[in-house]
């Protein structure tokens, strides 16, 4: 039996590997991120000088502000509906 391609974000640099329309544009989306985060903050996300707990920290930030702009889109619908 022939093994499965290994097919995810893992290969975003490699047009060929990059799999459906979906995830090509994810990964596009990643990259282009990962741009902007460079000349924002001058460093990339292989910096060492975070411990676990701070990236831990940013992980909660943005997980906060993903329920924010949920609940934001969440209120519009419902809106919407009456």
């Amino acid at each position: 039996m022939e093994a499965k391609k290994n097919i995810g974000l893992s290969n975003c640099t490699n047009p060929e590997e990059r799999g459906s329309k979906i995830e090509r544009s994810i990964c596009d989306r990643i990259i282009q991120r990962a741009e902007v985060g460079k000349a924002k903050y001058g460093v990339t996300m292989e910096r060492e000088d975070l411990s676990p707990i701070q990236w831990l920290r940013h992980a909660q930030e943005e997980a906060l502000d993903l329920a924010v702009y949920l609940e934001k889109i969440i209120e519009v619908i419902n809106t919407k509906d009456k």
